[in-house]
């Protein structure tokens, strides 16, 4: 099965921003015109969805492909975009509401069929190893959006769009020993059953520093393969052979009283992990007027390390029937301080729920801020440092 790999949350979110590993940059605008930026939203598979461009109004933007173009001349543009999310287990009715705060000054794409684990209509391939072969234990997929396990427990990615031709790397285990098996412009059509021979073991490993693990991935997939020993602070190398070209690994390491370092390395051989000991500390503050947010964080130019140019906000609440998370574009604050208005989702144009709203009291606990140098829907990954994190009851 697909190794359940527990990284930190706000990650996850981040990656929701965009579309993490729903989303890649949607080249629909004139590349020469700077000030142009396409924000592609597809709400098919979504139980709900709606957007709100600037001061504009709530539009419910359900079961569709919805396209928006900012031509603002400074490059900047506010766009909300809310997901909603109905699940039932267990005879316990769930919603999941995501409210993201984008600045479009740049081609964004979300796909929405994750949100929902919409895996029965959602375009999908399921992968097997062949019969008496090495177990499938994870992968990564050229033009594929996330990895998962179908009703039927059988590894499955996403693809993003009904047809694709992508590259792939299938990692096997068995009695002890790690194998691969790659692939290069295979033909994948949703619905398809991919049976795989994984035969390369992998020899050859090199040891990172204390706390380092690695996984390795290709460039346009939502999820990597996981390399790292269980021990030793090994990690497998795949063969030069089996490489395909805009592969990489990404190094994450747990810092302590900072949280992950991630970087992208073609070459594992050769790593150096960036002391970010300096900016661990600064004063944030969220407070509660009215039904607003407002995040101040007065030290937020000085925290940020040089070359890491993107933050995020991030705060959630909640119960376990209903938990709504926020999350914004630091680059849209002004003097350090942004203010948000929580969402009525009653007032929503057709919203579909009973929902009751969580009082902006709940949010008072603190956030978590991400920075990042790269953008999270970027194909090529990210690096990131966590300057601040704080766990939630």
């Amino acid at each position: 099965m697909l190794k359940q790999t527990a990284l930190f949350s706000a990650i996850a979110l981040l990656a929701a921003c965009g579309g993490g590993s729903s989303g890649s940059d949607n080249n629909n605008s004139d590349p020469d015109n700077k000030s142009a930026a396409v924000l592609t939203f597809d709400t098919r598979y979504l139980d709900y969805a709606a957007i709100k461009i600037g001061d504009g109004e709530w539009q419910n933007v359900s079961s569709q492909i919805y396209r928006f173009t900012s031509t603002n001349p400074d490059g900047k543009m506010e766009v909300a975009v809310l997901t909603t999310c109905e699940s039932t287990e267990d005879s316990l009715t769930s919603y999941s509401p995501k409210v993201r705060v984008l600045n479009l000054s740049h081609n964004i794409a979300i796909n929405g069929f994750e949100e929902c684990n919409a895996t029965g209509t959602a375009p999908h391939i399921i992968v097997k190893s062949v019969d008496g072969g090495v177990p499938v234990y994870d992968m990564s997929i050229t033009n594929t959006t996330d990895t998962f396990i179908d009703e039927s427990d059988n590894d499955a990615a996403y693809l993003s769009g009904e047809s694709v031709t992508s590259d792939l790397i299938i990692h096997g285990y068995s009695g002890g020993t790690e194998y691969i098996y790659t692939a290069q412009n295979v033909n994948l059509t949703s619905g398809q059953t991919l049976e795989v021979d994984i035969k390369t073991p992998l020899t050859d490993s090199v040891s990172l520093p204390a706390g380092v693990r690695a996984d390795y991935r290709l460039p346009g997939s939502g999820s990597g393969i996981d390399t790292s020993a269980w021990s030793n602070n090994l990690t497998y190398k795949i063969p030069v052979t089996n490489r395909i070209a805009g592969d990489f690994y990404r190094i994450d390491k747990e810092t302590e009283g900072i949280g992950y370092y991630q970087a992208n390395v073609e070459d594992i051989d050769n790593i150096t992990i960036p002391d970010f000991s300096a900016y661990a500390v600064y004063s944030d503050q969220l407070t509660i007027n009215g039904n607003t947010l407002t995040w101040q964080i007065p030290q937020l130019a000085d925290a940020i390390p040089e070359g890491y140019s993107d933050a995020y906000l991030i705060t959630a609440a909640g119960t376990e029937e209903q938990y709504i998370a926020y999350t914004v574009d630091a680059s849209l604050m002004v003097n350090n301080t942004y203010s948000l208005e929580l969402v009525d989702f009653n007032a929503l144009p057709d919203f579909p729920f009973t929902f009751a709203n969580i009082p902006a009291a709940e949010f008072a606990d603190g956030f978590d801020l991400d920075v990042s140098n790269d953008k999270a829907y970027n194909q090529r990954g990210y690096q990131s440092v966590i300057l601040f994190s704080r766990e939630r009851n």
